[in-house]
């Protein structure tokens, strides 16, 4: 839903303005990161409410900048969770949400030249290298402070915005 109506939009943006915006963004999710990394409690089992908060949230990852994951972990930690379990329950919730996103492209394009046999072995190794993907981003974010990269990115994008605006 948020993608048909913000796509027009966000395609709309051109050059510096785009750049900027994604700057603006990544900057916007490094410090709700921020705010969200001292948040992290010891709740379990999400209810109904962590449910419709992050599932509306993902449809804000169709603007550019916005980390769908670094949303809905943001989300989860103010709502009390730890970030281990955050983390995991932002990649099982992405499921869904790239499954709706592969039958949108698929119905406006189509996917012509493309053998049914190639389209299942690429969703099957991609489910793979996503399931294996999961541990190895745990165990960065123990290391890194991801509000920082994302905050710093989002300066220097917002500066070259600027300067391309300029230009």
């Amino acid at each position: 839903i948020a993608y048909l109506s913000l796509e027009e939009l966000v395609s709309a943006l051109s050059g510096g303005a785009f750049v900027a915006l994604i700057g603006a963004l990544l900057v916007v999710t490094g410090l709700i990161q921020y705010v969200a990394e001292g948040s992290g409690g010891r709740r379990d089992d999400p209810d109904a409410v962590d449910a419709v908060l992050v599932g509306a949230l993902q449809g804000l990852a169709i603007l550019p900048g916005v980390s769908r994951s670094g949303t809905t972990v943001s989300a989860l930690l103010l709502r009390g969770h730890d970030g281990e379990g955050s983390l995991r329950l932002s990649f099982l919730l992405s499921i869904p949400a790239a499954l709706a996103a592969g039958v949108l492209v698929l119905v406006e394009t189509g996917l012509p030249g493309i053998e049914p046999v190639a389209a299942v072995v690429a969703l099957a190794v991609s489910a793979i290298v996503g399931y294996l993907t999961v541990g190895t981003l745990v165990a960065l974010v123990r290391r890194l402070a991801f509000w920082a990269v994302c905050t710093a990115f989002g300066l220097l994008a917002v500066a070259s915005g600027l300067a391309i605006g300029l230009l």
